[in-house]
C-alpha cells in the first residue's frame, strides 16, 4: 500500500488532469458494471410478464434499451478508459526515465564502481513498467471494483442477504494469495537484474561496433555465444521458479473461484425454488455471477499484474532513496590553487586504499605533470583533483571550495577534462564539441582547429557537421582521430583548471609532444594537469609528480628528477631506450642514436 500510495502521487504530480479524468470515467465504468444487475432482472421481470400476460407492452421496449444503453455505455466507456491510461502511461514513463537520469546525476560518482549501485540503476529504468502497472491496475480496482461491489453487494442483500456470501466467497481468498506474488516478484527481480547486464555485455561483445573486429580476429565469438546461453539458462531457470510459483498461486484462485460460482448458483437456485427470489432476478444472478466470475477472470490479472509491480516499482523508490551529493554554493577563488592534505581514497568494496597519505599544493596557472606506472593511482588522484571523487581521509581544496562541502555545480563549473576512456558520440562533429557545454554560442570552430582535429576528414564531407558514425551514414574515425575530438570537447569548455588523463594514448610520441606543448599555450592562465606514461611529455611541466601505488614518491622539474636519479631518472631512461633508432655510425664508429 505504500509504493501503491507513492506510486499514485507520481502520477498526480505529472500528469494530475488526465489522472482526476481518468478516476472519474473508471468509477462511472464500475457503477454501470454493477447497475447491469439492475437492468438484466428488470429486463427479464418484463419479458416474464409478458409471457404470463402474452402481451408486449411499451415498458418492455424501454426495458430493452435500458439494457442496451447500460450495455453500449460500458464498450464506450470502457474504450475511453483504455484510451486515458495509455495517454497517462506515456506521459508518465517519459517523466519517470528522467527522473532516474537527473536522479544519477545528483549522485556521487563513486556510485558507478559498486556494482550494487549499478545494479540498482539498472533495475529502476527496469521498474518504470512496474510502477505503470501498480497505478493502472490499483487505480482500476479501486475505482471500478468498488463500486462495481458496492452496487452489486447491495442488490444481493436486497434480493436475499445469504447472496452476499458470493462475493467474500469468490473474492475474499483470491486477494488474499495473490498477495504472495509480491515477495515472488521482488525475488526475481533483484536476483535477474545482474543476469540482465551480464547478458547485455556479452550480446554486445559479438554484435556491437566497438567489439566486433577484435572478438571475430581473435576468435572469442563462440566463447561469448557460449556465455550468452549459459546466462539464459541461469535467467531461464529463475524464470521457471518464479512461473511456478505464481501459476500455482493461480490454480489455487481457479479451485476456490470455481467452488465459490457453484456455491452462488446453487443458493439462488434455492432462492428461486423457495419463492424467496423471481426468474427474474434468478437469470439477472445468474448472469451478474457469470460477469462477475469474468471480472474474476481480469481481477486474476489485475491483481497478479499489480503484485508484480509492486515488486518491481520498489526498486525506482529505493534507488530514488539513494543518498545525493549534497552541498552548498561555493565561489572559487582562482588564487588559492589546489591543495591535498593527507588525502587517502579506496574504491568501494576494496580494503586497499589506491591513494595513500598525499598532500600536495598545486598553485595557479601552475603546469603539473602526473607520472607513474599502470596502477599507480594517477587518474584516481586527478579524479580527487576535480571533486569527482570524494576523499576517505584528508581534505582537497579545489580554488578554495572543500570538494566534501562544495556541490557539484560549484566543482565542476571551474574544469574540464580530458579522460582516457572518452566517449565517441554518434553526432556530428560539431555536437560532439558543442555537448562539453551546450549552453555557450561560441563557434566550435576554435577548439576544432586547436585540436587538430579536422583535417583528417575526406574533402567529399560536410566538413564540421559531418556525421561520425557509420550507423547514420556519416564516417568511421580511427582511435587518433577520435582522441583529438575528444581534446577539442575539454578544449572548448570554459574551464580555469583542465586535466588531461593520458588523453594521447593512440597518437605517436612526436605528436604527443607538440599536442602537450599547444596546451600549454592554449591553457595560458590556466592550472593545467597532465597524466602521462610518456615521461618524454612530462619535460614540460614546471612541476612533475611521480607515483608509486598510490603515494607521491618524487615531485621537481625533469632536471631536478634526473639529478636524482631515482624511480624518474630510471623509468625515463628506460623509456629512452624504446624511441632510440639507430642512425649509422659516426667517423669513429660509434653509433648515432635518435
Amino acid at each position: 500500500m505504500k509504493i501503491l500510495f507513492h506510486s499514485v502521487k507520481l502520477y498526480f504530480y505529472f500528469a494530475p488532469v488526465l489522472f482526476i479524468t481518468s478516476i472519474g470515467i473508471t468509477i462511472l465504468l464500475g457503477s454501470l458494471n454493477g447497475i447491469n444487475a439492475l437492468a438484466l432482472q428488470n429486463f427479464f421481470d418484463g419479458i416474464e410478464d409478458a409471457v404470463l400476460t402474452s402481451m408486449v407492452n411499451n415498458y418492455l421496449y424501454i426495458r430493452f434499451f435500458l439494457l442496451a444503453g447500460v450495455i453500449l455505455g460500458n464498450i464506450i466507456i470502457g474504450g475511453i478508459v483504455d484510451m486515458l491510461y495509455s495517454a497517462m502511461d506515456v506521459k508518465i514513463r517519459g517523466a519517470l526515465t528522467s527522473n532516474i537520469h537527473l536522479k544519477a546525476s545528483r549522485l556521487c560518482p563513486t556510485h558507478t564502481e559498486n556494482p550494487e549501485i549499478y545494479d540498482s540503476i539498472l533495475k529502476a529504468n527496469g521498474s518504470i513498467g512496474g510502477i505503470s502497472g501498480i497505478v493502472k491496475n490499483g487505480i482500476f480496482i479501486i475505482t471500478s471494483f468498488i463500486p462495481y461491489f458496492i452496487i452489486t453487494g447491495w442488490y444481493l442483500v436486497s434480493l436475499r442477504p445469504v447472496l452476499i456470501l458470493a462475493i467474500f466467497i469468490i473474492f475474499v481468498p483470491v486477494f488474499a494469495t495473490q498477495l504472495f506474488r509480491k515477495n515472488i516478484a521482488s525475488e526475481w527481480h533483484d536476483k535477474s537484474a545482474p543476469l540482465s547486464r551480464q547478458l547485455h555485455f556479452y550480446v554486445d561483445a559479438i554484435t556491437d561496433v566497438e567489439y566486433f573486429k577484435e572478438t571475430r580476429h581473435l576468435g572469442g565469438y563462440l566463447y561469448f555465444l557460449q556465455k550468452i546461453k549459459q546466462t539464459f539458462k541461469k535467467i531461464a531457470k529463475l524464470e521457471w521458479k518464479e512461473s511456478k510459483h505464481t501459476n500455482l498461486l493461480n490454480f489455487y484462485n481457479g479451485v476456490i473461484v470455481t467452488l465459490g460460482y457453484a456455491g452462488v448458483i446453487l443458493i439462488s437456485f434455492h432462492s428461486l425454488m423457495g419463492g424467496h427470489i423471481s426468474i427474474g432476478a434468478f437469470a439477472a444472478i445468474f448472469t451478474s455471477i457469470r460477469m462477475m466470475f469474468g471480472m474474476m477472470e481480469q481481477g486474476f490479472s489485475k491483481v497478479g499484474d499489480l503484485s508484480n509491480g509492486v515488486g518491481s516499482a520498489k526498486n525506482y523508490f529505493l534507488f530514488m532513496n539513494l543518498p545525493e551529493r549534497n552541498g552548498k554554493k561555493m565561489t572559487a577563488d582562482f588564487r588559492q590553487g589546489i591543495q591535498i592534505k593527507d588525502v587517502s581514497y579506496a574504491y568501494p568494496n576494496s580494503k586497499q586504499d589506491c591513494v595513500k597519505n598525499i598532500s600536495l599544493d598545486i598553485k595557479h596557472k601552475e603546469v603539473i605533470a602526473i607520472v607513474g606506472e599502470n596502477g599507480a593511482g594517477k587518474t584516481t588522484l586527478a579524479r580527487l583533483l576535480l571533486g569527482l571523487y570524494i576523499p576517505r581521509d584528508g581534505v582537497v581544496s579545489l580554488f578554495g571550495m572543500d570538494t566534501k562541502k562544495a556541490n557539484m555545480q560549484s566543482l565542476y563549473g571551474t574544469s574540464s577534462a580530458i579522460f582516457q576512456d572518452y566517449q565517441r558520440y554518434k553526432m556530428t562533429l560539431r555536437e560532439n564539441v558543442w555537448i562539453s557545454q551546450t549552453k555557450s554560442d561560441k563557434d566550435v570552430t576554435d577548439a576544432v582547429t586547436k585540436a587538430n582535429a579536422l583535417p583528417r576528414f575526406s574533402s567529399s564531407n560536410k566538413g564540421i557537421d559531418t556525421m561520425l558514425s557509420r550507423d547514420f551514414g556519416g564516417l568511421d574515425l580511427s582511435g587518433g582521430q577520435w582522441q583529438r575530438i575528444a581534446i577539442a570537447r575539454g578544449i572548448y569548455r570554459t574551464h580555469d583548471l583542465i586535466v588531461l588523463d593520458e588523453p594521447t594514448a593512440a597518437i605517436d610520441p612526436i605528436e604527443e609532444t607538440n599536442l602537450y606543448n599547444q596546451f600549454v599555450n592554449i591553457s595560458k592562465d590556466k592550472t593545467t594537469i597532465i597524466i602521462t606514461h610518456r615521461l618524454g611529455s612530462a619535460k614540460i611541466a614546471n612541476k612533475i609528480i611521480v607515483m608509486d601505488k598510490g603515494s607521491i614518491v618524487e615531485s621537481g622539474s625533469h632536471d631536478e628528477l634526473i639529478k636524482n636519479n631515482g624511480l624518474y631518472a630510471n623509468m625515463f631512461a628506460i623509456q629512452a631506450g624504446w624511441y632510440a633508432i639507430e642512425r649509422g655510425s659516426d667517423e669513429n664508429g660509434r653509433k648515432n642514436c635518435l
